[in-house]
């Protein structure tokens, strides 16, 4: 008989049942149906806001956001 030694242990299995595949399947639909109101050909005036916005000015975003990068 064998023993591990002190302070080791045995990998564990795991098992997937149907909660896991229940998950995976509400995971795709809720994809699927937020990439549905994307558009390929044109861009929304709030978005186009928002980007002149956030990179237009150089260092005022920059300064805002580098530290919560930092923590990331």
């Amino acid at each position: 008989m064998t023993t591990a030694p002190a302070g080791t242990r045995r990998p564990t299995a795991v098992v997937r049942g149907r909660p896991d595949l229940v998950l995976a399947a509400v995971g795709a639909v809720v994809l699927v149906l937020a990439a549905l109101p994307v558009r390929t050909h044109s861009i929304g005036g709030s978005e186009t806001a928002v980007f002149r916005a956030l990179n237009g000015y150089g260092v005022l975003p920059f300064a805002v956001i580098w530290p919560v990068m930092q923590l990331g």
